[in-house]
């Protein structure tokens, strides 16, 4: 049983005492059948559990489960001196949650044929005299899963705490991501105003709108869209449209950006991109036109992320073929490609239950973001100069040819 100390913040993760021999200093523990109680007795019905975690090493367990019960006891130590709350991460897809037998919270539509709630972060107070001071406190949360296989408590953390530092936590983490997503605007309108200003430059424009749908996409994954109306599948709808679309812009830019020769592999490139973004396309309109989560995630990991990685590989074989012409910008690019690959690769085996850990993929593609914008303000700034100097050969040239035919004047009026 798990000591918790009520002044402070403290982490209910499943703790290993031993990685050797496998105990367990506190976990949670998991059954896939009902318990009969909301106040249950652990009994051989239980196993312990990695919380957060996948549950696919636990005994009993396989693609046909949707229903899960996990428990969780702890001590309360110190004086409850203001409110608590429990801080449960991401749940797939469905729960309630009960202490000491008394529901506490909710999330998502009970028995819906959509998903509901699977990447909300759940935060519940604890109603005031629920807690027990001279016993253990039990904490049972059922969940309905929706994606079969790796459904259940399997991101973010658990914890326990004051409601006001929990909540306070969770803000500024929305806020720290508001303000990455402020300089990607204001990025992104400085290159749209480049565009305007000179419309030949069209990778100006292509970034510019990449930047907007990237600030866009990661601003319906914050915790801000459940302050709306707007329904859960719809913000999915968009994010999983916009994730599609984003590649093919970003494939795009990079074309236009370099100037290459034509010839056969130009041609096949070409062909290539324009075959990969026609798919993206109709992965997105399948998406506009099905309801069906389950289904858009087997083509996105069978389809889409398949493609995803050969598009990211043709970046880098365009970004290739620009620095061999000796094209400084390319290197530099290539350079940001690194910690994109390895922000793409961990993200991938985020969603696919090999990993878990928050992910990564925007703070790496934040750092590779801003390094195309000061590659483009660098090319906009040799631009200007060349423009310049040509303005200024120009001038020399026209007075150079206007003063010739004056000295002559000059020189037959001397001599006559």
């Amino acid at each position: 049983i798990q000591l918790v100390q009520a002044g402070q913040v403290n982490g209910l993760d499943s703790k290993l005492d031993s990685e050797l021999d496998g105990t367990w200093e506190h976990c949670w523990y998991v059954r896939f059948t009902d318990p009969g109680s909301l106040e249950p007795n652990l009994d051989s019905g239980w196993k312990p559990a990695t919380v957060p975690g996948y549950l696919t090493d636990i005994e009993g367990y396989n693609q046909d489960v949707d229903e899960i019960w996990y428990l969780k006891e702890f001590r309360i130590q110190g004086e409850l001196s203001h409110s608590l709350s429990l801080r449960l991460g991401r749940i797939d897809d469905r729960d309630r949650v009960y202490l000491n037998g008394a529901l506490i919270g909710s999330s998502g539509q009970w028995d819906s044929s959509v998903a509901s709630a699977y990447d909300r972060i759940r935060i519940y107070e604890i109603p005031a005299g629920l807690l027990h001071k001279d016993r253990p406190n039990t904490i049972l949360v059922h969940v309905q899963g929706y994606f079969p296989g790796i459904n259940g408590m399997v991101r973010g953390r658990t914890e326990i705490g004051p409601s006001s530092e929990l909540a306070r936590t969770l803000r500024d983490e929305d806020y720290g991501e508001l303000i990455f997503l402020t300089g990607y605007f204001t990025a992104g309108s400085y290159f749209l105003f480049l565009f305007l200003r000179r419309r030949q430059n069209r990778e100006n424009l292509l970034f510019a709108l990449f930047i907007y749908g990237f600030v866009l996409r990661q601003l319906i994954r914050t915790e801000l869209r459940f302050e709306t109306d707007i329904s859960f599948l719809t913000f999915k709808r968009l994010e999983f449209v916009l994730t599609y679309l984003l590649f093919v812009v970003f494939l795009y830019f990079v074309r236009t950006y370099f100037d290459y020769r034509k010839n056969l592999t130009t041609t096949i490139s070409d062909a290539l991109s324009a075959a990969i973004s026609g798919i993206m396309v109709i992965l997105s309109v399948h998406v506009l036109f099905s309801d069906d989560m389950r289904n858009w995630w087997t083509l996105q990991k069978y389809v889409g992320q398949p493609l995803w990685l050969v598009m990211l590989l043709q970046v880098i074989f365009l970004q290739i073929r620009a620095a061999r012409q000796e094209n400084r910008d390319a290197l530099y690019m290539l350079g940001g490609m690194f910690f994109v690959m390895i922000g793409f690769f961990s993200d991938l085996a985020v969603s696919n239950g090999y990993l878990n850990i928050p992910p990564l993929f925007s703070y790496f593609f934040a750092a590779f973001i801003f390094s195309l914008a000061l590659i483009l303000a660098n090319r906009f700034v040799r631009l200007y100069r060349t423009v310049e100097d040509l303005n200024k050969n120009l001038e020399r040239k026209v007075q150079d040819r206007t003063e010739r035919p004056v000295s002559a004047e000059v020189v037959a009026s001397t001599y006559s």
